[in-house]
This record gives structure tokens, C-alpha cells and sequence, in this order.
């Protein structure tokens, strides 16, 4: 958007992203990737495992374990408990596990479903990428997010017409959803951003006022973090904090506190990598930008909080 000031930006997402993933379609699409006419049995079982996956009810979990669901604190107490259910409970209590039968839905937590959404969506990347590349602009995704920028000197508004169009073909497959409310299209032109979504139909989401994307918000003239990932930041310092300063140990140290500072402080970029770690990464891509949080600050509130909340 820095290199094309005066373009059209699009920013959408997926509706239910992952609990829409259509099981055909995804097999069809690994078939593609792997050049074979069928999955061999290997493919098949996890690809059967993935679509057919068994699971608790939250609320069967919470009852378990005697917590409400509604208040704040069984929340966390449950959320904090290193296993949810004991062995026996587990054993004793099995026939609440359920067996996913739809013909949609992959579950987003396990370790190979973020790549099979990629597989998934393998087919529509490049026939969007195909069209808006073509028309001199950039089209960029991560998980359910995209963003679309055309420049204004190879495109029109009816090219972004196109690409909504394209994108409600695949709804009408079953494949894949835009979400109205999360998308978005703007007109950057002369550092000022003025959202349009009134122009398209059906509307599209106009409370927005700047462009947000994977954590960041541009204005026009300047790229800043977004307010909510510096709060969900200090959030789970916070808690992190509060956990480690409860394991304070007959006034000498406190228990778990380098693996706090190696996950929320500056320092920890240096080591396996953290939030400032990527940061940093933006701040070398922008460096006429002012995208790093004081780090002196961080340090002062991470002692602030463990000092505060100590036991004993």
C-alpha cells in the first residue's frame, strides 16, 4: 500500500473457515497436489482421522468438572488445570465422546489442519492471484484472512466487483464463504482511506475507518500495531506473570520466571523467538516506521506484576 498510495484494498474473511471445509473438496484437492487418482491408504487414514474425528462437548467437560461454564473463574480454572479429566474419569466417562459425522469440518486445533486448509484452498488462491496479478496488484492470505490491493492505474472498481463475484461462485458451490461483516473494501488515494463498501452489493462492512490486517493498522501515512494484539499481548504477560509470581519460593526466587521472560521480554527475541522477535522482523521490513513497542516499559511492568502478586 506504501509502494501503490492511490489503489483499491480489499480485506476479507472466511466465514467458519474451518468448520466448512467441504470433505470431497479437500480430497479432490490433495488428489491434485499428489497427482494421483486416489489417496493410498496411508493419505486416506489420516485424511479419514481429520474429517471423522471424535470429540467432547465443552459443556460435558465443564458439568465433569463442576465449573459453569458462564462464570469467569471456572473459565480459568479449568483452562488451568494441567489435565481435564483424570484417567479414571476419562475411562468412566467415555460415552459422552461424540463422533463428528458431517460431511464439513475439520478440527482448527490439531498439528495437520492449518496445512490441509492451505490444500484446501490451493485451487482458489491461484485463480485469484491469477486475476489480480494480472491487473498489476498483490494478493496475500494467511489462514482465513486476505488482503487484495489492485492499483488504481491498472484497475477499476468493476475488478473488485469480479473478485466478489469469483468469491460468491464458490459459495454457491458450498466451498467456501465470505463473511460480510469482516470484509471490507477501501479507496487509498492521497494518504487518505475511505472505506466503500457501500458500493457493492450486498454492502459490505463500512464501520472501519483504517485498514486492519494480521495484527496491524494503516491509516494512510503510518503502519502502528493494532490496539487489540498489544492488549492480547499484555494479557497473557499478565497472566503468565500472576501464574509465575504464585510460585514465588521463601523469598528467593521466583519458580518458572526465565521461561516468563524468555516468552514476554525484549530479551527473549534473541533466544527461540517471541512477539518481539516479530516486531523487530516488521520494524526492518518498515523502518521509517515507529512499530515497536518501549521496551523498558515491558521490563518495568513484567517486575511490577510479579512483585504484586507474590505469595508468601
Amino acid at each position: 500500500m506504501i509502494q501503490q498510495p492511490s489503489s483499491y484494498v480489499m480485506i476479507g474473511d472466511f466465514t467458519s473457515f474451518f468448520d466448512k471445509i467441504d470433505h470431497q473438496y479437500l480430497k479432490e484437492r490433495l488428489c491434485d497436489l499428489l497427482q494421483v487418482d486416489r489417496l493410498n491408504s496411508d493419505y486416506y487414514a489420516i485424511f479419514k482421522r481429520i474429517t471423522k474425528y471424535d470429540y467432547w462437548d465443552l459443556k460435558d467437560l465443564y458439568r465433569l468438572n463442576n465449573l459453569n461454564p458462564k462464570k469467569r473463574k471456572d473459565k480459568i480454572k479449568l483452562n488451568s488445570k494441567p489435565r481435564i479429566l483424570s484417567q479414571s474419569d476419562y475411562k468412566k466417562y467415555r460415552s459422552h465422546i461424540k463422533r463428528h459425522q458431517d460431511n464439513k469440518g475439520i478440527p482448527q486445533g490439531s498439528s495437520i489442519s492449518a496445512c490441509l486448509a492451505n490444500v484446501y484452498i490451493l485451487e482458489i488462491d491461484k485463480m485469484i492471484n491469477d486475476f489480480v496479478v494480472s491487473h498489476g496488484g498483490i494478493y496475500r492470505r494467511y489462514s482465513d484472512d486476505f488482503i487484495i490491493i489492485l492499483p488504481m492505474a491498472t484497475s477499476s472498481l468493476d475488478d473488485v466487483e469480479v473478485i466478489i463475484k469469483r468469491f460468491e461462485s464458490f459459495k454457491d458451490r458450498g466451498i467456501l464463504e465470505l463473511q460480510p461483516e469482516k470484509t471490507q473494501v477501501y479507496k487509498l488515494q492521497s494518504h487518505s482511506i475511505v472505506n466503500i463498501g457501500h458500493l457493492f452489493t450486498p454492502s459490505l462492512n463500512e464501520k472501519h475507518k483504517t485498514i486492519n490486517f494480521i495484527g496491524f493498522t494503516f491509516d494512510g501515512n503510518a503502519i502502528k500495531i493494532r490496539e487489540k494484539t498489544t492488549s492480547k499481548y499484555y494479557y497473557r504477560m499478565h497472566h503468565k506473570a500472576k501464574g509465575v509470581a504464585h510460585q514465588y519460593y521463601r523469598n528467593k526466587y521466583y519458580k518458572g520466571a526465565d521461561k516468563l521472560y524468555r516468552l514476554y521480554s525484549p530479551n527473549g527475541q534473541y533466544g527461540k523467538g517471541n512477539y518481539f522477535t516479530y516486531l523487530s522482523r516488521v520494524q526492518r521490513a518498515f523502518p521509517n516506521q515507529s512499530i515497536m513497542i518501549p521496551e523498558d516499559r515491558i521490563m518495568t511492568n513484567i517486575r511490577l506484576t510479579l512483585k504484586n502478586n507474590r505469595w508468601g
